[in-house]
């Protein structure tokens, strides 16, 4: 039985755990997996991780804590593992050095951010590209979800493409809901059954750019009357309800938190707005359009990557607030414009969750 060590951050709700947590729901029951949170906590999705049988390790990897890689070397050592995969991009540096001492055969990195999501400094940058050195170094594969992200931390990945691998976000085929059933999720959200309603799903933080969520909102909610914005995502209530209240807004823009039933609130949405400041490749933007829920995007190039060139005119500046309250009007005026139908298409083809969990699984005992 091959045996795979996996390094997350933690088990909270967000892309690199729902990502892996569907992989291991599709993986086979004959590999033994390990998913090991290197702040030493876990989190809200522990429980559904070892629903899929993965044993959890808690266990501390700070940046430079000696004693944290000798236990962990001794980790790696006393278990035998085939392979070892670090969803911290260059901050698998460690990781990944210690894995080669300790003869790990498969050392892999996997990129999920397309930037640094740190406040630069000197010494952090400089720190970094240390870790990237020791992840060139010592990886025996370093993946992306994305082109940009190995463009952006390996500019010169394409000379040496037998290192480099892009594998694409799988995104499921969902149950989707008919209309009664809609309705019913709408009234349990506290959105009438005639509105238009515009959502986001993310957790809060500066990347996903919820200024600009509050500045659009704020202009097209003083002009229609029935428009209802949904947040949904860890800790946006917490940290935009004083300011949605200052607004008078508090009864049309509505944050539920966090939420395990995403699909069928994505269903709610009349259109979904996505302006963020950096990607890797989100999970909630491709699940919208799987749905056939109509985006409005930020035209970053990890976003761009993501949509066919006929859907270009819906990804704008992502702090442009003119041309996103333009384009919003015009469809809230007629949403027939846009053609869900080949984003869908678009999606089942280039994202499909076989193909692309194939290729991991292919990665990593292959």
């Amino acid at each position: 039985m091959k045996k795979v060590l996996f390094l997350v951050t933690a088990l909270e709700v967000g892309g690199i755990e729902t990502y892996l947590l569907r992989f291991l729901k599709y993986l086979d029951k004959d590999i033994e997996v390990t998913v090991l949170c290197k702040s030493g906590k876990a989190g809200s999705l522990e429980q559904d991780y070892i629903s899929t049988n993965a044993k959890i390790i808690l266990h501390p990897l700070s940046f430079f804590s000696i004693m944290d890689y000798v236990k962990f070397y001794k980790l790696l050592v006393n278990n035998v593992y085939d392979a070892v995969c670090d969803f911290t991009g260059d901050f698998a540096g460690l990781v990944l050095l210690t894995s080669n001492i300790a003869k790990v055969p498969k050392r892999i990195t996997f990129y999920r951010e397309s930037k640094y999501q740190f406040k630069p400094t000197k010494a952090r940058l400089l720190y970094a590209k240390a870790m990237n050195l020791l992840v060139r170094k010592n990886a025996t594969k370093i993946l992306s979800n994305s082109n940009t992200a190995l463009n952006e931390f390996h500019p010169n990945w394409k000379q040496n493409k037998k290192l480099y691998n892009v594998i694409y976000n799988g995104i499921p085929e969902f149950v989707e809901l008919n209309e009664n059933e809609k309705n019913i999720k709408r009234k349990t959200l506290g959105i009438p059954e005639n509105a238009f309603v515009i959502g986001h799903v993310g957790r809060y933080t500066e990347a996903k750019n919820h200024k600009q969520i509050l500045n659009v909102a704020t202009h097209i909610l003083k002009k229609y009357n029935n428009v209802y914005f949904l947040l949904c995502g860890r800790d946006v209530d917490v940290a935009l309800s004083h300011k949605v209240m200052e607004l008078g807004f508090s009864d049309k823009i509505l944050m539920p938190g966090s939420r395990n039933d995403i699909s069928e609130v994505l269903q709610c949405m009349d259109l979904f707005y996505f302006p963020s400041l950096n990607e890797g490749q989100p999970n909630a933007l491709l699940e919208a359009m799987s749905l056939g829920v109509p985006v409005v995007a930020s035209n970053i190039e990890s976003i761009k990557e993501l949509f066919p060139k006929d859907y270009l005119d819906y990804l704008v500046d992502p702090n442009d607030t003119i041309s996103t309250i333009k384009i919003f009007e015009n469809l809230i005026k007629d949403i027939t414009i846009y053609n869900t139908l080949d984003l869908k298409s678009w999606i089942r083809k280039y994202f499909n969750i076989n193909k692309q969990f194939d290729k991991f699984k292919n990665e990593l005992i292959g």
